[in-house]
């Protein structure tokens, strides 16, 4: 089973908590233990001035043999250092390890002020002073043997992962103190089980708060989810809350988006049941006209003319027909895209021209009269001739058609702004202003009683298939009208060559 968008974020969100906290736990807890290390290392540094004196003969002689604070005898170029020990720099000198920073009270040795202040603590120390002084050893220190090194100054090793120590060589001492790491492991123990809780604790509550972040987050995508499947159960009115203002920019333009596609779609698929339901309307008038003549030529015997009336009236109404189909047909092929183009430049005085003494004939017929105006002449525009001429012949014929009485048409051509605006005005009755945006719905008729030709073809998809040619050439058709002044249909198409699937 898939996750939910929102497991999916969650999982990468804790992955990714996880890997950060646990860095940064690592981080602290090793930044604090060096810390405290270099505390343990500070402190034994401390013990140097403080037992042995700052002339470092912890006793009375100190003040005969005084070095000045802070300097150490040079390194001897020929020694060598220790194995396992590395050079120190004094430093400076701060409280750590809870040790106070004082004098070593009268009436105690540095030995005895030692063992009673620092061993508790985990310290031990070995004082070899050079002369017939007897060495000093604290309580509990290990039986080791210190480094033969001279003139060194301050080093210092871990042993044995466990043991911190410190090694300082002065011209009448050598001194060698050494911290059990054992109780600072204890600390440093507890101090990790507390980095963990707190960051245990962290990524808990950062888990809830990243749970309700991203539950808000995706509160859009499951509205969308919700909005599309009512959509496929065929509730096409069905559309995506409105976004929040809190909501991500892409949200918001996606759910906008959605929204505009659901009202298109809902658009398209009521215009498919109207059309639909418009197509079956169409062709069954003409097929029972048909079957009705047909039962008419075939329940009596009859003569000649009634035989011949009745194949004529079969005729129209299976020509009807036949129109209907071939215009549903090629209204399906411009709706699917797969109508083939033949693009071709052509002069657009020429076509209108042509068209023009072609058509003439034809429309003074009932006294009207076909007239042309072209601006240009040699402007040149690609086109598929033959549909464009289809689009023009089809408003000619429409203004006839629609006008008891003669009209004159007039077939216009110019340029603008690299578009050919071609024309097809008429003086004739016009059209109502409610049926201006009717007007190119399939078999949308203004008006069947105006035609004065009871054999016309029409059926009302002329002017949808006009405009379906027109937009597969990336332009436009428009109609304005004055009822019983003029009507003006305007066709815009590109001048440049058009990249058309």
């Amino acid at each position: 089973m898939a996750l939910s968008l929102k497991w999916h974020i969650q999982l990468w969100h804790s992955l990714i908590l996880f890997v950060i906290l646990t860095t940064l736990g690592i981080g602290a807890y090793q930044y604090e233990k060096a810390h405290r290390i270099d505390a343990v290392d500070e402190q034994l540094i401390r013990l140097v001035p403080l037992i042995l004196g700052p002339g470092g003969t912890a006793g009375k002689d100190s003040r005969k043999r005084r070095e000045p604070r802070g300097e150490r005898p040079p390194m001897d170029a020929q020694s060598t250092m220790p194995t396992g020990w590395e050079q120190r720099d004094p430093g400076s000198s701060f409280q750590v390890m809870g040790v106070p920073d004082r004098r070593i009270p009268a009436g105690l040795s540095p030995m005895e002020f030692f063992n009673q202040d620092f061993v508790p603590l985990g310290f031990y120390l070995f004082i070899d002073f050079k002369g017939n002084r007897e060495d000093l050893k604290s309580d509990g220190f290990p039986d080791l043997e210190l480094p033969s090194a001279v003139a060194l100054g301050p080093i210092s090793r871990t042993r044995n992962g466990q043991y911190r120590e410190y090694f300082h060589e002065t011209p009448s001492a050598k001194m060698f103190s050494g911290y059990d790491l054992e109780k600072l492991s204890s600390r440093l123990n507890l101090l990790k089980w507390q980095i963990a809780g707190v960051l245990f604790a962290i990524f808990v509550l950062s888990l809830l708060v990243g749970n309700l972040v991203v539950a808000r987050s995706i509160r859009s995508l499951q509205e969308i989810t919700k909005t599309t499947r009512s959509i496929a159960s065929a509730k096409l009115d069905a559309r995506v809350p409105p976004s929040r203002k809190t909501d991500a920019a892409e949200l918001q333009s996606l759910t906008a988006d959605l929204n505009h596609a659901f009202t298109q779609l809902e658009d398209l698929f009521s215009r498919q049941k109207r059309f639909t339901a418009d197509a079956s309307h169409e062709l069954r008038t003409p097929l029972t006209a048909l079957l009705a003549q047909l039962d008419r030529g075939l329940n009596r015997p009859r003569d000649e003319a009634e035989h011949r009336r009745v194949l004529e009236l079969s005729k129209r109404s299976a020509n009807r027909i036949r129109r209907i189909t071939e215009q549903l047909l090629e209204l399906a092929r411009y709706d699917s895209g797969s109508i083939q183009m033949e693009l071709e430049s052509v002069s657009f005085g020429v076509m209108l021209q042509s068209l023009a003494e072609e058509l003439a004939p034809y429309v003074q017929e009932n006294g009207s009269r076909l007239e042309i105006d072209i601006e240009v002449p040699e402007a040149e525009v690609t086109c598929d001739l033959f549909r464009i001429e289809q689009v023009l012949t089809n408003l000619i014929n429409n203004a006839l058609q629609h006008n008891t009485k003669p009209v004159v048409i007039t077939l216009r051509g110019r340029v603008e702004t690299g578009a050919v605006i071609l024309e097809v005005e008429d003086n004739g009755k016009g059209i109502e202003s409610d049926n201006i945006d009717k007007l190119f719905d399939r078999f949308f008729q203004e008006s069947r009683s105006r035609t004065h030709d009871e054999n016309r073809a029409n059926v009302g998809l002329g002017l949808s298939v006009a405009q379906a040619i027109i937009q597969a050439h990336k332009g436009t058709i428009t109609v304005t009208s004055e009822p019983g002044i003029r009507t003006r249909f305007t066709i815009s198409i590109p001048q440049s060559s058009l990249s058309l699937k």
